[in-house]
């Protein structure tokens, strides 16, 4: 009787055991597979005219009344009124906040990246990096579960995974026609990925890392990766910091200084949230804050009528700011943002640019006068029709020494311009 008994509990364990290996087989080659169509996709678009019809998709319409309302827009609707009726009966507090967060996550990734393809936030390319990623984070999730990863493992594991897999991805385009690495797509797949891992923690498991020690200090460097809310924290800085470094240094001779501007500012944050458990430093961390705060009031407040204070040596100094190395774009109304670093200009670029200005666009081709580029004809002042106003714009074209000057004198004079400051070069 005992040795059947035996034999039976032996039985179960074996098919559990066994049960667990196809369960681990079967994820790792969905994972696998699906690893190997990220890679290959670009090729495929490529080659079989995928991307415009994508593009010719995701601008689709049709018209009520005066209102545009594109097809993608009915059809992503649809789809989450699905979803939501399907599952109504898991949502809880927690679930729907993160699904928020998630959608924030989002909206801060368009609102960075891409300035001059000004795609619209429900366009299928400006998505795909964070769809396609997001599905990556959660194939790696089923897997390593089957494996009993830990969770702060489970992230660190597919962080590294997604960004080896980008790297390839943006290499292996060299090779391809009409393709060219660009770094920015990477950080848009890492935060894809990141996007991914928060659905993962935050909505599927409801939420596990609020379950245990949630907190972002620690008194020693080595216990940061063990925490899982600490390694989701930081991972959504470095991943936001190198979203916004890689977009405005996104062609391929920035690269690197794009990743060391990410490691840099990353460092200083950590370590300033890190320091900032001991009482010492945030006396200090408060005072030279609120001494740096006032001191760029106060020029803010001296300089604010003189528009270009300072440039030189990749330096700008606007309304009393200090702006270094990276582009800008002065729009009419003196505001201000930075925008990816350009030598040449496309036709989608100067439509872009159009938007902001129906009069004069000024552009600063930099210190020696080698950005500017791509314009339809090599002259200092020439006019371009603008098909969204129907009118005809000024176009300045100098070095950036004249072409502040001239921006000074233009905005004196009241006039309606934007100005682009090739900050390099």
């Amino acid at each position: 009787m005992n040795l059947k008994i035996t034999t039976k509990k032996y039985n179960i364990g074996l098919s559990i055991k066994i049960s667990k290996m196809n369960k681990t087989k079967t994820t790792l080659v969905d994972l696998i597979l699906y690893s190997l169509l990220l890679v290959a996709t670009p090729f495929i678009m490529l080659q079989n005219y995928l991307q415009l019809s994508i593009a010719f998709f995701s601008r689709a319409n049709f018209h009520l009344g005066n209102i545009s309302i594109p097809y993608i827009l009915l059809i992503a609707l649809a789809i989450i009124l699905f979803l939501f009726f399907k599952f109504r009966k898991l949502l809880n507090k927690k679930r729907i906040l993160s699904l928020s967060f998630i959608i924030l996550l989002v909206f801060a990734g368009h609102s960075v990246s891409d300035f001059y393809l000004n795609m619209k936030f429900y366009d299928l390319q400006q998505n795909w990096h964070y769809i396609a990623y997001g599905i990556f984070s959660f194939l790696m999730y089923r897997y390593c579960k089957t494996k009993n990863t830990l969770p702060n493992k489970i992230i660190l594991r597919t962080l590294l995974v997604a960004v080896s897999l980008s790297t390839f991805d943006e290499l292996f385009q060299l090779f391809l026609s009409s393709r060219t690495f660009d770094i920015s797509d990477i950080s848009k797949d890492l935060w894809g990925a990141i996007i991914g891992i928060v659905f993962v923690f935050f909505v599927i498991e409801n939420p596990v890392v609020l379950k245990n020690k949630s907190q972002i200090q620690f008194d020693k460097l080595k216990n940061y990766p063990k925490n899982t809310f600490s390694v989701i924290f930081y991972s959504l800085i470095l991943s936001f910091i190198f979203l916004i470094c890689s977009s405005l240094l996104s062609e391929i001779k920035y690269s690197i200084i794009a990743i060391l501007i990410t490691i840099f500012v990353f460092s200083t944050i950590f370590f300033i949230i890190h320091f900032l458990q001991y009482k010492t430093f945030r006396r200090l961390f408060t005072f030279f804050f609120i001494i740096a705060t006032i001191t760029q009031a106060i020029f803010f407040i001296k300089y604010k009528d003189k528009n270009i204070v300072y440039n030189s040596n990749g330096i700008t100094v606007y309304k009393g700011i200090v702006i270094p190395y990276f582009d800008i774009l002065i729009k009419p109304s003196g505001c201000f943002r930075l925008v990816d670093k350009k030598q040449i200009f496309n036709k989608t670029d100067i439509f872009t640019i159009f938007d902001y200005s129906s009069d004069i666009i000024l552009i600063g081709r930099g210190v020696h006068g080698r950005g500017g580029e791509g314009l339809p004809a090599p002259y200092e002042v020439q006019f371009l029709f603008n098909p969204k106003s129907k009118k005809m714009v000024q176009v300045i074209n100098l070095k950036n020494k004249q072409a502040c000057a001239e921006y000074n004198k233009l905005k004196a004079e009241g006039k309606n311009v934007v100005f682009i400051i090739h900050n390099t070069d």
